[in-house]
């Protein structure tokens, strides 16, 4: 464990035993915020059940409250047990697609603090970063989480590249080896399925829009 940038100590997978796998799943229930790589760009994270730690979250960015963070599972399978309410066509979509770079915003009236998703929906991942999904399964709770970039600002590809104002607000900084694409997720609203309609691109990321369009429609139809 040693010293990242400004207030973060970085961690990294070789120092994730089973003892600091605990305290970071203790720091993150008290409301700490932590920095890890995804698929597509390095992340800024914290319990998705915590307000304490969204608030953070969004104040370590200069993130307007306009702007809801996803939420980061280890699995689909995850998303449905925490999520049953999201609709059989959508879990037909999550279950085709997942894991990959894309954020899905699915319908869903669980209850979660303010700032994560809205009242009546949610943006759901499952990167294809297979260190992350094994770190998610062990800290046993999905992360609510939003590029490590000050509001505006472009995005990180890795830790190297995150501003230190924003690693500041950092209880721990992850290196988990593989390096992000370099691009954010692909955003697409699943929610028009539940009426029968073409889900909507609300951002084109990593992922092609056409191609994931094409396999949306293939695992409905």
């Amino acid at each position: 464990m040693r010293a990242a940038k400004a207030g973060a100590l970085r961690l990294g997978s070789e120092a994730l035993d089973g003892p600091t796998v605990a305290l970071l799943a203790r720091a993150l229930e008290r409301g700490a915020v932590i920095g890890l790589p995804t698929d597509t760009v390095y992340g800024l994270a914290a319990s998705w059940n915590s307000a304490t730690g969204v608030r953070r979250l969004f104040a370590a960015k200069g993130r307007a409250e306009e702007r809801p963070v996803a939420v980061l599972f280890p699995s689909a399978g995850a998303i449905f047990e925490l999520l049953p309410d999201v609709g059989d066509a959508v879990a037909r979509v999550l279950r085709a697609l997942l894991p990959g770079p894309y954020t899905f915003v699915v319908s869903t009236s669980i209850a979660r603090p303010p700032l994560v998703g809205t009242p009546d929906s949610l943006g759901v991942r499952v990167p294809a970063h297979p260190p992350l999904l094994e770190l998610l399964a062990r800290l046993g709770v999905p992360l609510a989480a939003t590029s490590a970039n000050l509001s505006g600002g472009s995005d990180p590809a890795d830790l190297h590249e995150v501003d230190p104002r924003v690693l500041m607000h950092s209880a721990a900084a992850l290196d988990l080896g593989a390096r992000p694409a370099g691009r954010p997720s692909t955003v697409v609203d699943l929610r028009p399925l539940l009426q029968g309609r073409t889900p909507l691109v609300l951002r084109e990321g990593t992922a092609p829009a056409a191609e994931l369009l094409a396999r949306i429609a293939a695992a409905t139809g």
